[in-house]
């Protein structure tokens, strides 16, 4: 992951996997107290995905909602993000949401998205990183 340590900035896309589905299971089934309960557990996850960015990337959220978010990360030459968002990846599902989550990083926007669409094509719940889709 060499190719991660020189840049200086980095945008994050995620996307919570197949939370749509389970939203409208619960609207299908006219279950309103468990579809509230799952949307307020799921904006506690969001949130907390949001302040251990912040925390650990000093990460500037450019955008969050419902299950998606977007984000520019700083990062320092010792951090192999790769590693570190993979980390904050699995607890995302394991200690905050229940939820799997699809993570797409890149240089630009651009590429952090198209990262993001590759882990959900892949077969969801894991970490892309562009570089690594553009070589192949």
């Amino acid at each position: 992951m060499n190719e991660v340590h020189s840049l200086q900035k980095l945008f994050l896309a995620a996307d919570g996997d197949d939370v749509g589905s389970c939203i409208e299971y619960y609207i299908l089934r006219n279950e309103i107290e468990q579809l509230s309960r799952f949307s307020l557990q799921y904006e506690i996850a969001i949130n907390w995905l949001q302040e251990i960015l912040v925390k650990k990337f000093n990460a500037s959220i450019i955008f969050a909602g419902g299950d998606t978010l977007l984000a520019v990360l700083s990062q320092t030459a010792d951090v192999d993000v790769f590693d570190v968002i993979e980390v904050i990846r699995i607890d995302f599902g394991k200690k905050a949401s229940g939820r799997t989550l699809s993570i797409g990083i890149g240089s630009t926007p651009q590429e952090a998205h198209i990262a993001l669409k590759y882990a959900k094509v892949s077969g969801k719940n894991r970490l892309s990183l562009y570089k690594e889709i553009q070589n192949g």
